[in-house]
């Protein structure tokens, strides 16, 4: 048992650093995604909008050629 039993602070403080350091870099790769999924969902919206009016237009046509 040659191990002690007191904390090495240096060490613990080291490790602190680093996982603060891992923690900042995890959350603005969350940011960047969040940002990611807003544009995607921009688009998505977007294209949803213009589907319902080609659909509408598609609609308009059909019943002037029933006219």
């Amino acid at each position: 048992m040659g191990e002690s039993k007191t904390l090495n602070i240096s060490k613990w403080k080291a490790d602190v650093a680093t996982l603060k350091k891992e923690k900042k870099s995890l959350y603005n790769q969350i940011l960047e995604i969040r940002e990611e999924v807003e544009q995607t969902e921009s688009v998505r919206s977007c294209i949803e909008q213009l589907q319902e009016q080609e659909k509408e237009l598609i609609q308009s046509k059909n019943k002037d050629f029933q006219l």
